[in-house]
């Protein structure tokens, strides 16, 4: 699939990999977002090319909401990048 409806905004596969790619442009190391590897807070993460990232914050970069606007558990945001690509955005458990 190519696009999927998030929050009531259609999400397109291009669009999460531009947001990985500014998240790579702002956080050269992936650990660096605000430790957000170290946390307990954060559960989950989505991998893609071998490298781990924080789904809600590439959902936000990518669909233009705010963290802040984010609510409810991982199933709402697993849904989107299962749905846009498993073979290519995997969620796992945070490493």
């Amino acid at each position: 699939m190519n696009s999927v409806t998030f929050h009531g905004r259609e999400i397109t596969r291009q669009q999460i990999i531009e947001a990985i790619n500014q998240f790579n442009r702002q956080h050269q190391d992936t650990n660096d977002y605000n430790s957000w590897l170290n946390k307990r807070t954060y559960r989950w993460a989505v991998m893609y090319r071998g490298k781990v990232y924080p789904p809600k914050y590439i959902l936000s970069l990518a669909s233009g909401f705010d963290l802040s606007d984010f609510s409810g558990g991982e199933q709402k945001y697993r849904r989107v990048f299962r749905e846009l690509g498993e073979e290519e955005f995997e969620v796992i458990r945070k490493p």
